[in-house]
């Protein structure tokens, strides 16, 4: 299973076996590749990237994703993958990573995990929270529908009767 973490920038990687380095002095040695966007609620955002191999003496493929914003501020992601994947990739699964703490901030909001009490029974909470992101998806799923088969019921009914 690969993942991509996101890192303070003095979090420390290898980069020879040897030598340990902060992740912002590595950035600042990297050159940026071209921008890759994706699009968001408010339209495609663009960032500049740059993906460095680290050394590890164990299995995969480690290495740092660094992303450069609008105004300059990077942020740091340590990559895992067991075999070749390419810049495209790890830059989608890190853009997915805010629907996942997004879906944990309504779960907080909703189930009370921020509340003390709650902290205390999470294997109840968590489940509730699923629960109730599959009921919020299905409505929407629902009234999606229901509106097509309305539009579809009013065409059909003032549409002239085809006479033989």
């Amino acid at each position: 299973m690969a993942y991509v973490l996101a890192v303070a920038c003095d979090s420390r990687v290898n980069t020879t076996s040897v030598q340990r380095e902060r992740v912002d002095r590595v950035a600042a040695r990297t050159g940026m590749a071209d921008p890759l966007g994706r699009d968001r609620a408010k339209g495609p955002r663009f960032y500049d990237w740059a993906w460095v191999h680290i050394h590890d003496q164990t299995e995969g493929r480690h290495s740092l994703l660094i992303r450069r914003g609008n105004g300059g501020q990077l942020a740091f992601c340590l990559c895992w993958t067991p075999g070749p994947v390419s810049l495209a990739r790890l830059v989608t699964v890190a853009g997915s990573r805010w629907s996942i703490e997004e879906a944990f901030q309504t779960a907080k909001g909703h189930v009370g995990l921020d509340q003390y009490h709650i902290r205390r029974l999470i294997n109840a909470a968590l489940p509730a929270a699923a629960t109730l992101t599959v009921a919020v998806a299905w409505s929407r799923w629902r009234r999606r529908h229901q509106a097509g088969a309305k539009q579809s019921l009013y065409k059909r009914r003032f549409e002239p009767a085809a006479c033989a």
